[in-house]
């Protein structure tokens, strides 16, 4: 006898719609978390520099009794010059924010750059205008700031 009925061996739309949908989710998760994940990266790389820059001017108070101004960290021939001579080490890699394009520390905190704010205002370390404090400042993705003061 012939059997009038037929037998499927394949997926219906409606499976594969499921599993299509499925796999969707399950690559939005993973790639919101790894963005996540390279995000945090960033940010623990902000702290890490920020406190090696930390490091290397608190040396300098310690042989000069005094903090460099902007101007001489910032100084462009800082790896023949001043720079070099002063601040062994930091290099302008270190100076330069993991999402940002130039390496010098800015006046103000700003996404994209660290902030190297020196008092009293405008000293140049002059005889008249010894640098005394500063703060260093790193701008978080996501929000937020990575601060580190001078011990003094």
């Amino acid at each position: 006898m012939i059997s009038l009925k037929q037998e499927n061996q394949g997926f219906t739309i409606i499976e594969l719609l499921i599993v299509i949908i499925v796999i969707g989710i399950l690559a939005t998760l993973i790639i919101t978390t790894l963005g996540d994940i390279q995000r945090n990266d960033r940010n623990r790389n902000r702290e890490a520099e920020v406190k090696e820059i930390h490091n290397r001017v608190e040396y300098y108070y310690g042989q000069k009794d005094h903090y460099p101004s902007l101007a001489q960290v910032n100084e462009l021939a800082g790896f023949e010059g001043w720079r070099a001579e002063n601040l062994r080490g930091l290099s302008q890699a270190m100076l330069q924010d993991p999402k940002g394009e130039d390496g010098v520390l800015v006046a103000e905190p700003a996404p994209g750059a660290y902030s190297y704010q020196v008092t009293p205002d405008g000293c140049d370390n002059s005889k008249e205008k010894l640098c005394e404090s500063y703060t260093l400042t790193a701008t978080y993705e996501g929000g937020g700031v990575y601060v580190q003061k001078s011990f003094n």
